[in-house]
């Protein structure tokens, strides 16, 4: 729109009248024209494409920064390793493995002397503290989850101990095991209260059951050994003493 000057007050009338509203004076034909002032830029909301495109770049950005620093890492471990070392470093290093060596070496040492049976369970094998003869011919196995150092022993029915048929040529099964002294004392008197023939009572208890098995307990090894019956007493008699159980 066309803005009218008034040629005596200069007063500028936009009105489209034909004289000056502020004096009364012929307006002049000459006019400026008014500029409308630029409209704002209307702002457009971001399309999932390109919400996705910025997300993407934004990604590639990250990933670049992962990788350089990545590169850079392993360029410092690639120098740590192929660069040359004085000989007093390796030294260093042998001398502080070998020193937890011998650390490592002496509490395994200490822990192993730490670990001991249980209270009055006497040391050894149950094999070992059997009398020769009986340990040579008895084939032995440990019983597991006995809770107690317990073999099952097997003479077969051919052996010399059993000869002359004391166990009606059946094989021998006998159970020994070693057990603290108070444990022995009360096996050995249930043994006497089932009504046993005590054949030994002094440094070792030797006796026949009642149904011809042999009974047997030795206070200074702490060896309990009860077997299978016999064909009779007589037999039973006879095993301890060729089995050396007797003294």
């Amino acid at each position: 729109m066309s803005a009218l000057i008034c040629q005596y007050c200069s007063h500028r009338d936009t009105g489209g009248h034909g004289k000056c509203m502020n004096c009364g004076a012929p307006l002049a034909a000459t006019a400026t024209p008014v500029q409308p002032e630029p409209e704002a830029p209307v702002a457009h909301e971001a399309t999932p494409a390109a919400m996705i495109g910025t997300a993407l770049r934004k990604f590639g950005e990250v990933v670049r920064d992962d990788a350089a620093v990545v590169r850079k890492e392993a360029a410092a471990i690639d120098h740590a390793v192929h660069t040359p070392h004085p000989r007093w470093q390796w030294q260093a290093v042998a001398a502080v493995l070998a020193v937890m060596a011998v650390v490592g070496f002496f509490l395994v040492k200490s822990c192993s002397f730490s670990i001991s049976p249980p209270t009055g369970v006497p040391l050894g094998s149950v094999t070992t503290a059997l009398p020769t003869p009986l340990r040579t011919a008895a084939s032995c196995q440990p019983m597991a989850g006995s809770g107690a150092v317990v073999e099952r022993c097997v003479i077969g029915a051919d052996d010399p101990l059993l000869s002359g048929a004391i166990t009606a040529k059946r094989d021998l099964i006998f159970h020994a095991r070693l057990v603290p002294r108070t444990t022995l004392n009360e096996t050995v008197g249930q043994w006497r209260a089932a009504g046993a023939t005590v054949m030994s009572d002094g440094a070792v208890f030797a006796a026949v059951s009642p149904s011809a098995a042999v009974q047997y307990a030795n206070p200074s090894t702490g060896l309990l050994i009860d077997s299978g019956t016999f064909a009779g007493s007589a037999g039973a008699r006879t095993f301890l003493s060729r089995s050396g159980l007797l003294p």
